[in-house]
Protein backbone atom coordinates (compact mmCIF):
# COMPACT_ATOMS: atom_id res chain seq x y z
CA UNK A 1 0.00 0.00 0.00
CA UNK A 2 1.42 3.51 -1.03
CA UNK A 3 2.07 6.22 1.23
CA UNK A 4 -1.16 7.63 3.01
CA UNK A 5 -0.01 11.23 1.77
CA UNK A 6 -0.80 10.30 -1.70
CA UNK A 7 -4.78 10.25 -1.05
CA UNK A 8 -4.52 14.28 -1.74
CA UNK A 9 -6.47 16.34 0.10
CA UNK A 10 -6.64 13.29 2.79
CA UNK A 11 -4.23 13.57 5.78
CA UNK A 12 -3.24 10.15 7.11
CA UNK A 13 -4.39 11.31 10.53
CA UNK A 14 -8.34 11.46 9.37
CA UNK A 15 -7.53 8.34 7.11
CA UNK A 16 -6.22 6.48 10.36
CA UNK A 17 -9.82 7.73 12.20
CA UNK A 18 -11.44 6.34 9.34
CA UNK A 19 -9.75 3.25 9.17
CA UNK A 20 -9.93 2.59 12.88
CA UNK A 21 -14.05 3.67 12.58
CA UNK A 22 -14.92 0.79 10.10
CA UNK A 23 -12.53 -1.56 12.14
CA UNK A 24 -14.98 -1.59 14.58
CA UNK A 25 -18.22 -1.14 12.07
CA UNK A 26 -18.12 -4.00 9.31
CA UNK A 27 -20.15 -6.68 11.65
CA UNK A 28 -22.61 -3.65 12.14
CA UNK A 29 -22.53 -3.33 7.95
CA UNK A 30 -23.35 -6.99 7.59
CA UNK A 31 -25.92 -6.60 9.88
CA UNK A 32 -27.75 -3.98 8.61
CA UNK A 33 -27.23 -5.20 5.31
CA UNK A 34 -29.34 -8.49 6.28
CA UNK A 35 -31.74 -5.94 7.77
CA UNK A 36 -32.27 -3.94 5.07
CA UNK A 37 -32.46 -6.84 2.53
CA UNK A 38 -34.96 -8.77 4.37
CA UNK A 39 -37.97 -5.71 4.01
CA UNK A 40 -39.23 -6.54 0.69
CA UNK A 41 -39.45 -3.63 -1.75
CA UNK A 42 -39.88 -4.58 -5.41
CA UNK A 43 -40.52 -1.32 -7.58
CA UNK A 44 -43.39 0.82 -6.94
CA UNK A 45 -43.78 -0.86 -3.24
CA UNK A 46 -40.73 0.78 -1.85
CA UNK A 47 -42.37 2.25 1.55
CA UNK A 48 -41.73 0.06 3.83
CA UNK A 49 -38.14 -0.21 3.53
CA UNK A 50 -38.23 3.43 2.52
CA UNK A 51 -39.63 3.93 6.66
CA UNK A 52 -37.01 1.49 7.95
CA UNK A 53 -34.22 3.84 6.62
CA UNK A 54 -35.81 7.24 7.66
CA UNK A 55 -36.27 5.98 11.38
CA UNK A 56 -32.38 4.68 11.21
CA UNK A 57 -31.19 8.53 9.96
CA UNK A 58 -33.81 10.25 11.99
CA UNK A 59 -31.82 8.47 14.86
CA UNK A 60 -28.50 9.58 13.28
CA UNK A 61 -28.80 13.23 12.09
CA UNK A 62 -32.84 14.11 12.33
CA UNK A 63 -32.74 17.80 11.54
CA UNK A 64 -31.26 17.12 8.35
CA UNK A 65 -32.98 14.03 6.60
CA UNK A 66 -36.45 13.77 5.14
CA UNK A 67 -39.02 11.92 2.60
CA UNK A 68 -39.32 13.63 -0.77
CA UNK A 69 -42.53 13.78 -2.78
CA UNK A 70 -41.62 10.60 -4.76
CA UNK A 71 -40.58 8.41 -2.13
CA UNK A 72 -36.68 9.23 -1.82
CA UNK A 73 -35.63 9.34 1.54
CA UNK A 74 -32.80 12.60 1.40
CA UNK A 75 -29.89 13.35 3.77
CA UNK A 76 -28.10 16.41 4.13
CA UNK A 77 -24.84 16.63 5.47
CA UNK A 78 -23.57 20.46 5.37
CA UNK A 79 -19.88 20.59 4.30
CA UNK A 80 -17.58 23.45 5.54
CA UNK A 81 -18.39 25.36 2.13
CA UNK A 82 -21.65 26.57 1.44
CA UNK A 83 -22.47 26.06 -2.41
CA UNK A 84 -22.64 22.74 -4.86
CA UNK A 85 -23.87 19.21 -3.26
CA UNK A 86 -22.06 16.14 -4.13
CA UNK A 87 -24.95 13.89 -4.51
CA UNK A 88 -24.60 9.80 -3.83
CA UNK A 89 -27.28 7.43 -4.19
CA UNK A 90 -28.33 4.19 -3.69
CA UNK A 91 -31.46 3.02 -5.03
CA UNK A 92 -33.53 0.95 -2.54
CA UNK A 93 -36.16 -1.00 -5.10
CA UNK A 94 -35.44 -4.87 -6.24
CA UNK A 95 -36.56 -6.78 -9.50
CA UNK A 96 -38.27 -9.54 -7.11
CA UNK A 97 -42.18 -8.64 -7.54
CA UNK A 98 -43.46 -11.84 -6.22
CA UNK A 99 -40.91 -12.19 -3.47
CA UNK A 100 -42.94 -11.70 -0.14
CA UNK A 101 -40.64 -12.92 2.44
CA UNK A 102 -36.42 -12.84 2.17
CA UNK A 103 -34.16 -14.57 4.86
CA UNK A 104 -30.75 -14.03 4.15
CA UNK A 105 -28.64 -17.32 4.52
CA UNK A 106 -24.69 -16.90 5.65
CA UNK A 107 -22.76 -19.46 4.59
CA UNK A 108 -18.79 -18.83 5.75
CA UNK A 109 -17.79 -16.06 3.57
CA UNK A 110 -21.07 -15.26 1.77
CA UNK A 111 -24.43 -14.27 2.20
CA UNK A 112 -26.75 -15.41 -0.08
CA UNK A 113 -30.59 -13.45 -0.79
CA UNK A 114 -32.33 -11.88 -3.25
CA UNK A 115 -31.23 -8.12 -3.72
CA UNK A 116 -28.66 -8.84 -1.06
CA UNK A 117 -25.93 -6.99 -3.49
CA UNK A 118 -28.53 -5.40 -5.60
CA UNK A 119 -28.91 -3.16 -3.73
CA UNK A 120 -29.26 -4.08 -0.21
CA UNK A 121 -25.63 -4.01 0.61
CA UNK A 122 -24.79 -0.81 -0.84
CA UNK A 123 -27.81 0.87 0.91
CA UNK A 124 -26.69 -0.30 4.31
CA UNK A 125 -23.28 1.38 3.19
CA UNK A 126 -24.97 4.88 2.42
CA UNK A 127 -26.40 4.63 6.04
CA UNK A 128 -23.13 3.89 7.63
CA UNK A 129 -20.92 6.60 6.21
CA UNK A 130 -23.99 9.07 7.34
CA UNK A 131 -23.15 7.44 11.14
CA UNK A 132 -19.58 8.05 10.45
CA UNK A 133 -19.58 11.51 9.38
CA UNK A 134 -22.10 12.18 12.64
CA UNK A 135 -20.27 9.89 15.18
CA UNK A 136 -16.34 11.10 14.32
CA UNK A 137 -17.70 14.70 13.51
CA UNK A 138 -16.19 14.85 10.20
CA UNK A 139 -17.34 17.80 7.74
CA UNK A 140 -16.91 17.59 4.12
CA UNK A 141 -15.49 20.18 2.34
CA UNK A 142 -18.20 20.05 -0.02
CA UNK A 143 -22.44 19.70 1.01
CA UNK A 144 -23.26 15.98 0.41
CA UNK A 145 -26.56 14.92 -0.24
CA UNK A 146 -27.01 11.19 0.57
CA UNK A 147 -30.72 10.18 -1.29
CA UNK A 148 -32.08 6.75 -1.54
CA UNK A 149 -33.88 6.41 -3.86
CA UNK A 150 -37.04 4.53 -5.77
CA UNK A 151 -37.51 3.48 -8.97
CA UNK A 152 -33.95 2.46 -9.99
CA UNK A 153 -35.37 -0.64 -11.25
CA UNK A 154 -37.15 -2.14 -14.93
CA UNK A 155 -39.88 -0.23 -15.08
CA UNK A 156 -39.27 2.29 -12.48
CA UNK A 157 -37.84 4.44 -15.48
CA UNK A 158 -35.10 5.98 -12.99
CA UNK A 159 -37.99 7.87 -11.13
CA UNK A 160 -36.44 8.52 -7.87
CA UNK A 161 -33.06 9.94 -9.08
CA UNK A 162 -35.27 11.87 -11.79
CA UNK A 163 -36.78 14.02 -8.24
CA UNK A 164 -33.79 14.53 -6.98
CA UNK A 165 -32.11 16.05 -10.26
CA UNK A 166 -35.25 18.21 -10.60
CA UNK A 167 -34.90 19.66 -6.86
CA UNK A 168 -31.54 19.75 -6.56
CA UNK A 169 -29.57 20.33 -10.26
CA UNK A 170 -28.38 23.47 -10.06
CA UNK A 171 -26.56 22.66 -6.68
CA UNK A 172 -25.31 19.40 -8.01
CA UNK A 173 -21.47 19.53 -8.93
CA UNK A 174 -21.12 15.24 -9.69
CA UNK A 175 -23.31 12.34 -8.65
CA UNK A 176 -22.13 9.02 -7.73
CA UNK A 177 -24.75 6.51 -7.40
CA UNK A 178 -23.78 3.19 -5.42
CA UNK A 179 -24.86 -0.01 -6.92
CA UNK A 180 -23.16 -3.07 -7.96
CA UNK A 181 -19.88 -3.96 -6.83
CA UNK A 182 -16.38 -2.38 -6.50
CA UNK A 183 -14.04 -4.16 -9.52
CA UNK A 184 -15.35 -1.87 -11.98
CA UNK A 185 -16.37 1.97 -12.11
CA UNK A 186 -19.83 2.41 -14.88
CA UNK A 187 -18.62 5.91 -16.05
CA UNK A 188 -21.00 5.33 -19.61
CA UNK A 189 -24.48 5.41 -19.40
CA UNK A 190 -26.39 2.67 -21.15
CA UNK A 191 -29.61 4.57 -22.79
CA UNK A 192 -32.76 2.19 -23.58
CA UNK A 193 -36.50 2.56 -24.46
CA UNK A 194 -38.95 -0.12 -23.45
CA UNK A 195 -42.16 -0.36 -26.17
CA UNK A 196 -45.61 -2.26 -24.74
CA UNK A 197 -47.25 -3.80 -28.09
CA UNK A 198 -50.68 -4.83 -27.56
CA UNK A 199 -52.24 -6.99 -30.96
CA UNK A 200 -55.93 -7.93 -31.51
CA UNK A 201 -57.14 -10.10 -34.50
CA UNK A 202 -60.36 -11.95 -34.82
CA UNK A 203 -59.43 -15.42 -33.08
CA UNK A 204 -62.03 -18.02 -32.64
CA UNK A 205 -61.99 -21.33 -31.86
CA UNK A 206 -59.14 -23.59 -33.40
CA UNK A 207 -61.25 -26.17 -35.21
CA UNK A 208 -64.38 -24.47 -36.44
CA UNK A 209 -62.45 -21.39 -37.14
CA UNK A 210 -59.06 -22.51 -38.56
CA UNK A 211 -57.58 -20.14 -40.66
CA UNK A 212 -58.75 -16.97 -38.44
CA UNK A 213 -56.42 -14.23 -38.00
CA UNK A 214 -54.09 -15.32 -35.00
CA UNK A 215 -53.03 -12.74 -32.26
CA UNK A 216 -49.98 -15.13 -31.30
CA UNK A 217 -49.16 -15.69 -34.94
CA UNK A 218 -48.91 -12.13 -35.76
CA UNK A 219 -46.82 -11.38 -32.87
CA UNK A 220 -44.25 -14.12 -34.02
CA UNK A 221 -43.92 -12.98 -37.26
CA UNK A 222 -43.78 -9.14 -35.72
CA UNK A 223 -40.27 -10.79 -32.85
CA UNK A 224 -38.87 -12.70 -35.84
CA UNK A 225 -38.56 -9.66 -38.29
CA UNK A 226 -37.20 -7.99 -35.25
CA UNK A 227 -34.78 -10.61 -34.32
CA UNK A 228 -33.25 -10.02 -37.84
CA UNK A 229 -32.14 -6.72 -37.31
CA UNK A 230 -28.43 -6.84 -37.50
CA UNK A 231 -27.49 -3.59 -34.80
CA UNK A 232 -23.70 -2.19 -34.48
CA UNK A 233 -21.51 -3.40 -32.17
CA UNK A 234 -19.84 -0.32 -31.68
CA UNK A 235 -21.11 1.51 -30.16
CA UNK A 236 -23.32 -1.39 -28.74
CA UNK A 237 -26.66 -1.77 -29.49
CA UNK A 238 -29.09 -4.40 -28.49
CA UNK A 239 -32.84 -5.66 -28.42
CA UNK A 240 -34.80 -8.45 -26.21
CA UNK A 241 -38.29 -9.20 -26.71
CA UNK A 242 -38.65 -9.78 -22.64
CA UNK A 243 -41.96 -10.58 -21.73
CA UNK A 244 -44.64 -11.99 -24.18
CA UNK A 245 -48.52 -12.56 -22.93
CA UNK A 246 -51.46 -13.78 -24.66
CA UNK A 247 -53.67 -16.48 -25.52
CA UNK A 248 -56.93 -18.69 -23.64
CA UNK A 249 -56.62 -22.13 -24.21
CA UNK A 250 -55.27 -24.38 -26.19
CA UNK A 251 -58.53 -24.94 -28.38
CA UNK A 252 -58.41 -21.07 -28.45
CA UNK A 253 -57.06 -19.02 -31.58
CA UNK A 254 -55.45 -15.62 -29.80
CA UNK A 255 -57.52 -12.75 -30.28
CA UNK A 256 -55.33 -10.83 -28.19
CA UNK A 257 -51.26 -10.62 -27.11
CA UNK A 258 -48.88 -8.27 -25.81
CA UNK A 259 -45.14 -8.20 -26.07
CA UNK A 260 -42.47 -5.99 -24.54
CA UNK A 261 -39.34 -5.05 -26.30
CA UNK A 262 -36.47 -3.70 -24.80
CA UNK A 263 -34.19 -1.17 -27.02
CA UNK A 264 -30.35 -0.42 -25.69
CA UNK A 265 -27.29 1.03 -26.59
CA UNK A 266 -24.59 3.93 -25.15
CA UNK A 267 -24.77 6.70 -28.27
CA UNK A 268 -28.31 8.03 -28.59
CA UNK A 269 -28.38 8.28 -32.33
CA UNK A 270 -28.09 4.20 -32.82
CA UNK A 271 -30.58 3.93 -29.91
CA UNK A 272 -33.11 5.98 -32.46
CA UNK A 273 -31.65 4.30 -35.73
CA UNK A 274 -32.70 0.89 -34.18
CA UNK A 275 -36.10 2.53 -32.62
CA UNK A 276 -36.68 3.35 -36.52
CA UNK A 277 -36.49 -0.24 -37.59
CA UNK A 278 -38.96 -1.16 -34.80
CA UNK A 279 -41.40 0.98 -35.93
CA UNK A 280 -41.02 0.15 -39.69
CA UNK A 281 -41.40 -3.44 -39.62
CA UNK A 282 -44.76 -2.99 -37.14
CA UNK A 283 -45.97 -0.80 -40.25
CA UNK A 284 -44.80 -3.49 -42.58
CA UNK A 285 -47.19 -6.32 -40.33
CA UNK A 286 -50.17 -3.79 -40.25
CA UNK A 287 -53.04 -5.00 -41.96
CA UNK A 288 -56.97 -4.99 -42.06
CA UNK A 289 -56.82 -7.84 -39.18
CA UNK A 290 -54.89 -6.54 -37.09
CA UNK A 291 -55.86 -4.01 -34.92
CA UNK A 292 -51.93 -2.52 -33.34
CA UNK A 293 -50.98 -0.80 -29.97
CA UNK A 294 -48.18 0.46 -29.06
CA UNK A 295 -47.23 2.78 -25.51
CA UNK A 296 -43.90 3.61 -24.38
CA UNK A 297 -43.21 2.34 -21.14
CA UNK A 298 -39.89 3.74 -19.94
CA UNK A 299 -37.05 5.95 -21.04
CA UNK A 300 -33.60 6.19 -20.01
CA UNK A 301 -31.41 8.46 -21.50
CA UNK A 302 -27.43 7.67 -22.61
CA UNK A 303 -25.01 10.42 -21.34
CA UNK A 304 -24.00 13.23 -22.71
CA UNK A 305 -20.31 14.25 -23.81
CA UNK A 306 -19.44 15.53 -20.34
CA UNK A 307 -16.28 15.92 -18.54
CA UNK A 308 -15.31 13.98 -15.62
CA UNK A 309 -11.57 14.07 -15.49
CA UNK A 310 -11.79 15.31 -11.70
CA UNK A 311 -14.44 12.71 -10.14
CA UNK A 312 -12.22 9.86 -12.29
CA UNK A 313 -8.52 11.21 -11.08
CA UNK A 314 -10.24 11.38 -7.45
CA UNK A 315 -11.33 7.52 -7.69
CA UNK A 316 -7.99 6.72 -9.79
CA UNK A 317 -5.75 7.66 -6.61
CA UNK A 318 -8.07 5.84 -4.09
CA UNK A 319 -7.68 2.54 -6.39
CA UNK A 320 -4.14 3.06 -7.09
CA UNK A 321 -3.41 3.35 -2.84
CA UNK A 322 -6.03 0.36 -2.42
CA UNK A 323 -3.87 -1.51 -5.35
CA UNK A 324 -7.01 -1.62 -7.11
CA UNK A 325 -7.03 -1.83 -10.97
CA UNK A 326 -9.41 0.69 -12.62
CA UNK A 327 -11.49 -0.78 -15.46
CA UNK A 328 -14.46 0.94 -16.77
CA UNK A 329 -17.90 -0.04 -17.92
CA UNK A 330 -20.87 0.90 -19.57
CA UNK A 331 -24.12 0.04 -17.26
CA UNK A 332 -27.77 1.70 -16.44
CA UNK A 333 -28.06 3.07 -13.50
CA UNK A 334 -29.16 6.37 -11.36
CA UNK A 335 -25.90 8.01 -12.52
CA UNK A 336 -27.88 7.95 -16.12
CA UNK A 337 -30.09 10.78 -15.75
CA UNK A 338 -27.38 13.37 -14.43
CA UNK A 339 -25.02 12.07 -17.47
CA UNK A 340 -27.97 13.23 -19.58
CA UNK A 341 -27.61 17.01 -18.04
CA UNK A 342 -24.34 17.31 -18.24
CA UNK A 343 -23.18 16.23 -14.99
CA UNK A 344 -20.09 14.46 -14.22
CA UNK A 345 -21.71 11.43 -12.32
CA UNK A 346 -20.17 7.53 -11.75
CA UNK A 347 -21.63 4.36 -10.67
CA UNK A 348 -19.41 1.81 -8.11
CA UNK A 349 -20.45 -0.47 -4.74
CA UNK A 350 -18.89 -1.77 -2.04
CA UNK A 351 -18.79 -5.57 -2.68
CA UNK A 352 -17.84 -8.47 -4.47
CA UNK A 353 -20.38 -10.93 -5.44
CA UNK A 354 -22.38 -12.87 -8.20
CA UNK A 355 -25.77 -13.67 -9.36
CA UNK A 356 -27.66 -9.97 -9.21
CA UNK A 357 -30.89 -10.83 -10.12
CA UNK A 358 -31.85 -14.33 -9.17
CA UNK A 359 -32.88 -15.88 -5.71
CA UNK A 360 -29.30 -17.38 -5.55
CA UNK A 361 -27.79 -13.84 -5.46
CA UNK A 362 -24.41 -13.47 -2.97
CA UNK A 363 -22.08 -11.21 -1.81
CA UNK A 364 -18.60 -11.85 -0.32
CA UNK A 365 -18.11 -11.04 3.37
CA UNK A 366 -14.56 -10.19 3.42
CA UNK A 367 -14.91 -7.80 0.45
CA UNK A 368 -16.56 -5.71 2.34
CA UNK A 369 -13.80 -4.02 4.17
CA UNK A 370 -11.79 -2.99 1.07
CA UNK A 371 -14.85 -1.80 -0.54
CA UNK A 372 -15.67 0.49 1.99
CA UNK A 373 -12.95 2.13 2.29
CA UNK A 374 -12.92 2.26 -1.14
CA UNK A 375 -16.17 4.03 -0.80
CA UNK A 376 -15.19 6.33 1.80
CA UNK A 377 -12.05 7.33 0.86
CA UNK A 378 -13.59 8.48 -2.05
CA UNK A 379 -16.19 10.43 -0.42
CA UNK A 380 -13.43 12.68 1.62
CA UNK A 381 -11.57 13.26 -2.02
CA UNK A 382 -14.28 16.05 -2.26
Amino acid sequence: MSDRKNIYPIDSKLLERVDTYLDTKLQELVDLTVKVCSIPSATGMEEKKADFILELLNKITPENVWKDEVGNVLCHIKGEIEGDVSIYTAHIDTVFGDVDEIEPVIEGNRIYAPAIGDNSVNVAALILSAKMFNELGIIPKRDLLLAFTVGEEGLGNLKGIRQVMDDWLDRTHEVIALDGGFTSIVDTAVGSKRYLIKAYTEGGHSWGAFGNSSAIAYASKVINALYDIKPPKDPKTTYNAGIIKGGRAVNVIAQDVEFIMDFRSVDRDSLSAIEEQFFTILEAYKGDEVELKVELLGERPCGEDVDRSDILRRIKKVRDYLGLDTTMRSGSTDANIPLSLGIPAITFGVYIGAKAHTLEEYIEIDSLETGMRHFLYFMLTA
